[in-house]
């Protein structure tokens, strides 16, 4: 079942992603720095890449991303295309030890967020 968020995203219900303990409370310390976030989730065919942290004003969902869940306060998108490859699986977001490959802003605390799905793998 899929509905139009308020911003006209397409939501496909129910919520797909969760996170653990430790990434909410991540999540948690980089909002009180810099404000309300937004998930992208990247990835190739074969498997989910590490979530992108931002604010929810430095990166808007494009025509293509439809929204998967939400993760605390923080919405999450996918790219429809890659959504649909992956099955449209259930994502667990996650936090390890070190950089992020990318800008996202849980970098600053030494960490990145992960992903575990039950997408397939090639």
């Amino acid at each position: 079942m899929a509905r139009p968020d308020p911003g006209g995203t397409v939501v496909r219900m129910p919520h797909r992603v969760t996170a653990t303990a430790a990434a909410l409370a991540a999540l948690e310390r980089v909002e009180a720095r810099h404000g309300p976030l937004v998930l992208f989730l990247p990835g190739r065919c074969d498997e989910p890449g590490a979530p992108l942290c931002c604010g929810e004003d430095e990166m808007l969902p494009g025509a293509h991303d439809v929204r998967v869940g939400q993760v605390g306060g923080a919405p999450c998108y996918v790219d429809d295309e890659l959504d649909e490859c992956w099955g449209r699986p259930a994502i667990v977001v996650d936090v390890a030890d070190g950089p992020p490959a990318s800008l996202s802003l849980e970098g600053l605390d030494g960490v990145h967020f992960v992903t575990r799905s039950d997408a397939p793998r090639s």
